[in-house]
């Protein structure tokens, strides 16, 4: 189905990048990877060690509000939140990661004084000088 399907430009998350060790390591004096890969590590350390706090969070905030459940969508199981707290935060987390490391849009001064060139109508060159 994709097999005609080329991109015309990589991101650069995904172009292989390489360590270089003094030391061989294996039989091996570099490491090759892609910066996806080191994001994806990051992500599922922080889903395996800080994900399940969301679960005290959850907690403490119904004991401070002195309720029994958040919802009664899973009748006996504390609604939807008390279900998935854990992915909750993920979700926010990963958010996080991809807007500020993995996708953000590097910002140069050609890319900026494009951006006053074409993108602002006269008042607004006019209010910024």
């Amino acid at each position: 189905m994709f097999e005609d399907y080329k991109c015309e430009t990589i991101h650069p998350v995904f172009m292989m990048k390489f360590i270089f060790l003094d030391l061989p390591l294996y039989g091996s004096t570099k490491i090759e990877y892609m910066p996806a890969q080191a994001y994806c590590v990051v992500f599922c350390i922080f889903a395996a060690l800080i994900g399940p706090f969301a679960g005290f969070l959850a907690s403490g905030m119904k004991r401070a509000y002195s309720i029994k459940d958040f919802g009664t969508t899973f009748p006996g199981h504390g609604g939807f939140l008390d279900r998935f707290d854990c992915q909750t935060i993920s979700v926010i987390f990963c958010g996080l990661l991809m807007s500020q490391f993995i996708f953000r849009e590097e910002i140069t001064i050609d890319s900026a004084c494009q951006k006053f060139e074409f993108d602002l109508n006269q008042k607004e060159r006019d209010f910024i000088l």
